[in-house]
């Protein structure tokens, strides 16, 4: 019996796997019609010289339903193909499930279904790319799924336990990868000008090759600390200069601010998650270092392709009535795919682990804290720390801190919610010293500090 196939629809790293073996993973950066070679053809060494000739938005265009999907559902069908072929599944109509990312809307997803079957796959489902890639982790605590795309950022918050279940999504679109390697090309371009009166970006060869060069020059800068670029101009004359990792991480701080949001807002403040990421982003200069800030996390690097890996396994079950499932659970399962095993680290401990904070810092004053507490809410009520009355999302009796048997607490009385480290606490948090706490919008933040050593006590109320 032919064995199924897996596909994850990530345009980023768009794979096909069968038996729990990748066959092929690459970005979806295509020909489009009408060039040398057959449209749905890799093109991404074409894609800064020669644009026109090249697709990288069709998978983007299908997943939100824009006005070009239509155009974007035939260049699909097309990739389909030929991505089948380089991965050795010939021309046969092939059984299939299709992992897809957390950008495609469940609307979106009859256009898949119908590129799909015309490029010969014989679709048992789709899965949700984050069910299916923490399915085979063993995870105990919840995991927040991470995905970069190559024109939007995506988080998914997962359950965990037999049953791992799809919680929610946060999806931004509007940048991604293709943006990051833009603020790339622009931090170079300006400063080689700079220095060597040299513009990459003015000649179509030169910037295509050095498009092709930021993945190894990022992971140059990530391991010595800068990376040195060195182009050749139109008469062979050559210019270097030296782009330090710091450069890299600044230009990209958009996107990455853009991600660590919707981390921020799916995790409860201060609660353990595994944070599940595509190994490749870990190579993007900086990236690995706003992760590092979470505390009392896990990190997880899977390796591309993992989620078509594991949906190569699902049981090849037969369609009912012509209606195709959308998985959003799957049941647990020890059953890893073949190749590399996803890499496992502890990320940064808790700022000021271990030190209870003895008072809060707001406007100027450090205001003790004590058994009975600080409350917190709207001006002209009658409460120890007090936002303007006009600020939006206070409510009269917000929240209190006070300090109880297990330490400092936070007790979140609102309608509208309070954030500790720019995550939403459910019901009550523990608070440490160095922690941030911010209530409305813009309202107040409220800084946590420890005086008097690492184990000060504020004085009893």
């Amino acid at each position: 019996m032919t064995a199924l196939l897996g596909l994850s629809l990530d345009d980023r790293a768009l794979a096909v796997a069968a038996e729990g073996r990748v066959l092929g993973v690459a970005p979806s950066i295509v020909r489009r019609a009408g060039g040398a070679e057959p449209a749905g053809t890799p093109a991404a060494d074409l894609l800064r010289s020669r644009p026109a000739e090249v697709s990288a938005r069709h998978w983007s265009d299908i997943a939100a339903e824009t006005a070009a999907s239509a155009a974007g559902r035939s260049l699909a069908v097309l990739e389909l193909r030929a991505r089948l072929r380089e991965a050795g599944c010939g021309d046969a109509r092939r059984g299939a499930w299709i992992a897809v990312s957390a950008a495609f809307t469940p609307r979106a997803l009859s256009d898949v279904l119908a590129a799909a079957q015309a490029a010969a796959l014989d679709v048992r489902g789709f899965v949700d790319a984050a069910v299916a890639t923490v399915a085979p982790l063993g995870l105990a605590r919840p995991a927040i799924v991470l995905e970069m795309g190559l024109f939007h950022v995506a988080a998914t918050a997962v359950e965990c336990g037999a049953v791992v279940r799809r919680r929610r999504s946060i999806v931004s679109r509007g940048g991604g990868l293709l943006d990051i390697y833009q603020s790339w090309l622009d931090v170079v371009s300006a400063a080689m000008v700079l220095r060597t009166r040299f513009d990459p970006l003015h000649d179509a060869a030169v910037e295509q090759r050095l498009f092709g060069d930021l993945p190894r020059l990022s992971a140059q800068a990530i391991e010595h600390g800068s990376a040195t670029v060195v182009l050749a101009g139109a008469t062979g004359e050559r210019h270097g200069i030296a782009i330090a990792r710091d450069q890299f991480a600044a230009a990209a701080g958009a996107r990455y601010r853009e991600l660590e949001r919707c981390l921020h807002e799916l995790r409860r403040a201060g609660a353990p998650v595994a944070v599940v990421v595509p190994a490749a982003l870990l190579a993007l200069a900086g990236l690995r270092e706003r992760l590092q800030t979470l505390s009392d996390c896990e990190l997880i690097a899977v390796p591309d392709g993992w989620a078509a890996a594991v949906a190569s396994q699902l049981p090849d079950e037969a369609v009912e009535g012509g209606h195709v499932r959308l998985l959003r659970r799957l049941a647990a399962t020890t059953r890893l795919p073949e190749g590399e095993a996803p890499a496992r680290e502890h990320l940064g401990e808790r700022r000021g682990a271990g030190i209870d904070p003895t008072h809060v810092l707001h406007a100027g004053r450090a205001l003790p804290l004590t058994p009975r507490g600080l409350s917190v809410g709207r001006e002209g009520n009658p409460v120890e720390i007090a936002a303007p009355a006009g600020a939006a999302g206070v409510s009269r009796r917000h929240c209190t801190i006070l300090r109880g048997n297990d330490g400092v607490v936070l007790v979140d009385h609102s309608r509208y919610g309070t954030w500790v480290n720019d995550e939403r606490v459910a019901g009550r948090a523990l608070l440490h010293a160095g922690d941030t706490v911010r209530i409305g919008e813009p309202g107040i933040d409220l800084t946590l500090i420890s005086v008097g050593g690492a184990h000060a006590q504020a004085a009893p109320g």
